[in-house]
């Protein structure tokens, strides 16, 4: 239940993306106002028109004075972005991940602040072994630290403990899940926690680690009461521990935290369109800030992956903005485009508004690794079948000759 709450969590925010003609659209480099909402450019940031949407691939490198995430381009080449604050310059955009075989992953980028280095999680799919690992952020090349027996999947919600050099993940081994810690000096695991027993229904998302407190705070919800609590969970032992109701919330968007003063931060509807981001107090619970979320933005923008810079107390962001429009009526991406239905089950149908003498279909999933391709010849309507793809979200990527367009699939 956990895997799919986690699911679902990561498909909400990323329905958020819009991009019908990436090549007009433009991402940038935004700080934030808590108390209004309001973004404010710095830049933007050259050729990125898809970003991944996870805490865990976004952050603020607080000693270099940048912006680091997981972007791609309009062909889906993915790198790892780091960009000046101040400027919104690219400084490094190495490949990543930077992998061998196809089955293998790189996952839960993690900053330690003291140090400047970077960790993640490394699947080896010949080996059938998780690895703690260093990535150089210049390069994107990792370096494995250690192994970490028995770990068979990754449930999400990595975090790091900067104080004490520790990775935190949530992880399932034979079919349970817990909560591992590991020393980043050698990848000792300190803490392996029996994650919190929960009802069918229940979960606990978005959580981060807490400097002082050193405990995890996250998000539960409680379907039997139809409410949201700020919660923390210590990492040696599994109890869920209440902090306080979140009244009129009953959907999550992204959540972030500020470490300095110890407040968690977050998306919060009430109905699944109408957003506030919300600043909660760590220690009462109490509801410091609430604000409309996003603000004066047209319906294909947005502003996501916000973290918090904890030296200056500023919000950084990024902004997909479609201030730059294209009008040649022989651009696919002008066309209108219908994928019925979505979300699909088995099939779905492609639908054109003219024919084409020659398409190229390619599929990606959310990490931007291509899983087939197709073609079409003189014809308005193409059939899309599943072919044993898994349930989550997909990238259908259309071109014809140099243009193309990019819609989102839901499969179920």
């Amino acid at each position: 239940m956990l895997a799919y709450n986690l699911l679902h969590k990561a498909l909400y925010i990323s329905m958020l993306l819009t991009a019908l003609n990436l090549n007009a659209q433009v991402e940038f480099l935004v700080t934030v106002d808590e108390q209004t909402g309001v973004h404010t450019k710095i830049d933007s940031i050259e050729g990125v028109k898809w970003i991944t949407v996870a805490p865990d691939f976004t952050f603020i490198d607080e000693k270099n004075e940048l912006f680091v995430f997981r972007g791609g381009d309009k062909d889906f080449n993915w790198a790892l972005y780091s960009v000046d604050i101040h400027t919104g310059n690219i400084l490094a955009a190495p490949s990543i991940p930077i992998l061998e075989d196809p089955q293998d992953n790189l996952i839960g980028l993690q900053i330690d602040h003291s140090t400047g280095k970077l960790f993640a999680l490394h699947w080896d799919a010949s080996e059938m072994q998780e690895y703690l690992v260093t990535v150089n952020r210049e390069t994107g090349v990792h370096s494995i630290v250690a192994p970490i027996p028995g770990v068979e999947f990754i449930a999400g919600g990595s975090m790091y403990d900067s104080q004490n050099s520790r990775y935190i993940f949530i992880g399932i081994e034979a079919g349970i899940t817990y909560i591992y810690t590991l020393s980043t000096a050698d990848g000792n695991l300190e803490y392996k926690t029996l994650f919190p027993q929960l009802d069918e229904e229940d979960n606990i998302i978005n959580m981060n680690y807490d400097n002082v407190s050193g405990k995890l705070i996250g998000l539960h919800w409680d379907a039997s009461e139809q409410q949201e609590y700020l919660v923390s969970v210590s990492l040696d032992e599994s109890e869920v521990h209440i902090i306080k109701e979140i009244p009129g919330v009953k959907y999550i968007g992204y959540a972030f935290y500020d470490q300095s003063k110890r407040r968690y931060m977050m998306l919060g509807s009430a109905d699944g369109t109408n957003q506030s981001l919300m600043t909660l107090d760590v220690e009462s619970g109490d509801l410091l800030h609430q604000t409309d979320f996003p603000v004066d933005l047209d319906p294909s923008d947005n502003v996501i992956n916000m973290v918090m810079n904890n030296t200056t107390n500023t919000i950084y962001g990024l902004h997909w903005d479609a201030e730059l429009l294209l009008s040649s009526s022989e651009n696919i991406a002008d066309k209108t485009i219908e994928v019925f239905p979505n979300p699909m089950f088995d099939k779905a149908e492609i639908k054109l508004n003219g024919i084409y003498d020659h398409l190229q279909f390619s599929l990606y999933d959310n990490n931007g690794r291509k899983l087939k391709s197709f073609d079409s010849y003189n014809t308005e309507k193409v059939s899309f079948t599943r072919d044993g793809l898994t349930t989550g979200l997909y990238f259908l990527k259309i071109s014809h000759g140099e243009n193309s367009t990019v819609h989102k699939i839901m499969i179920r």
